[in-house]
């Protein structure tokens, strides 16, 4: 008799310990999904936000515009200096000096490449010598 309750508390624990095993993988596979899904928007963020750099590269500042714009509230990187910019160049294009180099007063780049800088204050030298 004592035998026969030591092997129904053993299979019992059994059970509870498999059970416990099964909730414990359930957890590390939905965290796992979890942490993936919230990369998702982040590699959609890259991808847009390389897409729109090479747009400006490019001379198509509208088109880059709309782009950075969709990621203006993720502050992803340098994102709102580049709004700035688009948004100089924009002016610039449309003959409205002073409101180009308002926009460029704001559009501090903290992440670019030399040829980005060099780019940006050909075009900020270019402003001043047109408003002297």
């Amino acid at each position: 008799m004592e035998q026969n309750n030591k092997r129904a508390d053993f299979r019992e624990k059994s059970r509870f310990s498999s059970s416990l095993n099964g909730m414990i993988w359930v957890i590390v596979v939905i965290s796992a999904l979890l942490m993936l899904f919230s990369l998702i928007p982040n590699l959609t963020s890259r991808h847009q936000y390389s897409k729109a750099e090479k747009l400006v590269d490019a001379g198509q500042y509208q088109e880059a515009l709309d782009l950075f714009t969709q990621l203006e509230s993720l502050h992803f990187r340098d994102t709102d200096a580049y709004l700035h910019y688009c948004r100089a160049r924009l002016h610039y294009e449309a003959g409205e000096l002073d409101a180009a180099a308002d926009d460029l007063i704001f559009a501090e780049f903290r992440f670019q490449s030399e040829e980005r800088a060099a780019a940006v204050q050909e075009f900020i030298d270019k402003i001043s010598a047109e408003l002297q």
